[in-house]
C-alpha cells in the first residue's frame, strides 16, 4: 500500500495544477508521484461534475457501507453454532454423541 495524504494536502496540489502549473512540476515538488497528482486532479474534476464517474463523497459511503456488510455477515446468532461432530458428511444433521462432559447434551 502506498503513502498517505492529508486532504488539506492533496486540495493544495489540486490547485496548484487548476491554476496553471504542470502536473509534473508540481508532483516534483511536493515528493509525489506524477501518477498521483494525475489520479487527484482526475478526482477532483469527478467532484466537481466536469467528468463522470464516483464522486469522493459517495465512494467514502460505499467504502463504509461495504464494511457494514461485512461485519453484519460474519456476526453469527448464538443458536447457529454446530458442533461439527454432530453433521454427517453430506451436511445432514445427525445424532449428538454420547459423551460425558461440558459439552454433552446429556449431563
Amino acid at each position: 500500500m502506498g503513502r498517505s495524504y492529508a486532504p488539506e494536502f492533496r486540495h493544495r496540489v489540486v490547485q496548484r495544477v487548476r491554476s496553471g502549473h504542470s502536473v509534473k512540476k508540481v508532483a516534483t515538488e511536493v515528493g509525489a508521484a506524477d501518477a498521483t497528482v494525475f489520479r487527484w486532479v482526475a478526482q477532483d474534476k469527478v467532484d466537481r461534475g466536469e467528468r463522470s464517474g464516483t464522486s469522493s463523497r459517495n465512494r467514502t459511503e460505499l467504502a463504509r457501507a461495504h464494511r457494514r456488510i461485512r461485519e453484519l455477515e460474519s456476526v453469527r446468532p448464538v443458536g447457529f453454532r454446530v458442533r461439527r461432530d454432530c453433521i454427517s458428511t453430506r451436511g445432514h444433521f445427525k445424532a449428538w454423541p454420547r459423551t460425558s462432559g461440558p459439552l454433552s447434551p446429556y449431563t
